[in-house]
């Protein structure tokens, strides 16, 4: 099994969480049903931490509270005012990362509510939370995670939309159509694949002559856009950033040259023409500027609202990672530095 075998195992996932989303979500469902809380922390690094980062506006407004993503370190060492009124959740695909663990037992001593999502409930970081969730995307053995991410995404719509009907928040018919809309995408994950790997192999010269990508998004997206670039630095082993859209105006355009390769995430959202217009400048000064979206280069039959298109938009950009190590000759099956894990001590 290599990365994009994963990214095709993805739709069948999918599906398979939303079909036992009541299963899934009991647990956590039984244990706050009846408890108030106003805030929701998210603690994780990496992938589990862009998917918090991607979900965020969603859970905000289907619970109406806010939501924070926490990286592990700075939770665990420079957070000194913890909410006890709000929900911590640690994420982490394997169940084994050594600062999440350490976060989540800061969180456990102040007998805080406390739930891990992660694919292993046997895993130290599942037997050390109150209350574990299974995050349900079964075995990916290629560390460079494309169905983990997508299924912790999905999860944490679903974890919102669960508790959200519990608890009132969200009616029985907005419940029923956000659903809906998921399985329509799962149901579409296919064509979205199909599409970026044809993109791909029909550009691939100009990405393969250059080593520095970057991917500009905004809103729910964002957490896209850094998810992207993540995949890519990981995988191509290339000089990768991202940025806000706003913000990519002032100040990062200066860096702009014909050396780079740019992603512009086209969200379907009130960011739509700006992201359009960037577009369009960026293509009268680098060859290589690329619009993301239903109307973009990579032109994606997105069906997924503002939210949940991140599920869709994210595609491009993993089936790009796998294809360009792979055409620049790069083993991903062998890591870059094997002896990095234990030297530094990430895992447990």
């Amino acid at each position: 099994m290599n990365m994009y075998d994963y990214v095709k195992e993805t739709p069948e996932v999918l599906k398979y969480i939303i079909s036992e989303r009541k299963k899934i979500f009991k647990p956590l469902v039984e244990k706050i049903s009846e408890k108030s809380f106003d805030e929701i922390v998210f603690i994780g690094s990496g992938t589990s931490n862009n998917a918090a980062v991607t979900a965020k506006y969603f859970i905000e407004k289907v619970l109406n509270v806010k939501v924070r993503c926490e990286f592990p370190n700075l939770f665990k060492n420079y957070e000194n005012i913890l909410n006890k009124n709000a929900l911590y959740i640690a994420i982490s695909q394997t169940g084994q990362s050594r600062l999440t663990y350490e976060a989540l037992s800061k969180v456990k001593e102040m007998n805080l509510i406390n739930f891990s999502i992660t694919s292993d409930l046997n895993s130290s970081i599942s037997k050390l939370s109150d209350v574990s969730l299974d995050m349900s995307c079964g075995e990916e053995k290629v560390i460079y995670r494309t169905k983990g991410y997508s299924s912790t995404l999905i999860d944490l719509y679903l974890l919102a939309l669960e508790l959200g009907l519990t608890q009132g928040k969200i009616s029985d018919k907005d419940y029923k159509e956000y659903v809906e809309n998921l399985e329509e995408i799962s149901n579409n994950f296919d064509k979205l694949i199909d599409i970026s790997k044809k993109w791909y192999e029909d550009n691939k010269q100009a990405l393969i002559s250059r080593n520095n990508i970057f991917i500009i998004g905004t809103g729910p997206n964002l957490g896209t856009a850094i998810e992207g670039s993540l995949k890519i630095v990981e995988t191509v082993k290339c000089v990768t950033n991202n940025y806000e859209l706003e913000e990519y105006m002032h100040g990062p355009q200066n860096a702009l040259s014909d050396e780079a390769c740019m992603f512009i995430i086209e969200s379907e959202d009130e960011s739509k023409t700006k992201s359009q217009i960037l577009d369009k400048y960026l293509k009268t000064k680098i060859s290589c500027s690329y619009l993301v979206g239903k109307e973009g280069d990579i032109k994606l039959p997105c069906v997924g609202n503002k939210y949940f298109s991140a599920l869709e938009l994210v595609i491009p950009f993993q089936v790009i990672s796998h294809c360009l190590s792979i055409d620049k000759g790069i083993d991903l099956a062998k890591k870059r530095f094997p002896d990095f894990d234990e030297f530094v001590g990430k895992k447990i």
